[in-house]
């Protein structure tokens, strides 16, 4: 099983919080443990994730909801985050994509999540190459045995 601590970066980054320290594995069970929701899913092409939470405080401020409360959220002071995992294929190779995209619900939280990001940034750029390794290596890894 893949889990975010085989990522030296994601292990760095989640053992740094006191409620992640737990093994979460990078399945429907451990990023549900996190706080993302399910918000759809295209068998064997594509998943979609969502988050809300306050991703610049220590704590994250993650709130848990359903898919129907995620989609009408809007209070203030927080961000909703959509993840997806793309599968696609290319020149008889599949290939895994994904892609993060971020919702502020007012100005302080965009401001919040600005300078958030200026810091973040080049460090989730690495976890997310890391975690997509990771997965590569996992795959290839049972494809061979």
């Amino acid at each position: 099983m893949v889990t975010y601590l085989s990522c030296a970066s994601c292990r760095r980054f989640f053992l740094s919080k006191k409620r992640h320290q737990e093994k979460l594995g990078l399945t429907f069970e451990g990023l549900e443990k996190f706080g993302f929701i399910l918000l759809g899913k295209n068998p064997g092409e594509e998943i979609l994730l969502g988050l809300v939470g306050r991703f610049w405080t220590r704590s994250g401020g993650i709130r848990r909801l359903d898919g129907d409360s995620f989609r009408k959220f809007t209070e203030p002071d927080f961000a909703k985050t959509v993840w997806n995992f793309y599968l696609s294929e290319k020149e008889n190779q599949t290939v895994l994509s994904t892609e993060t995209r971020i919702a502020c619900m007012d100005d302080r939280s965009r401001r919040n999540f600005k300078i958030y990001w200026t810091f973040i940034r080049p460090f989730s750029g690495i976890i997310r190459q890391e975690i997509l390794k990771v997965v590569r290596r996992e795959t290839e890894f049972k494809a061979v045995i």
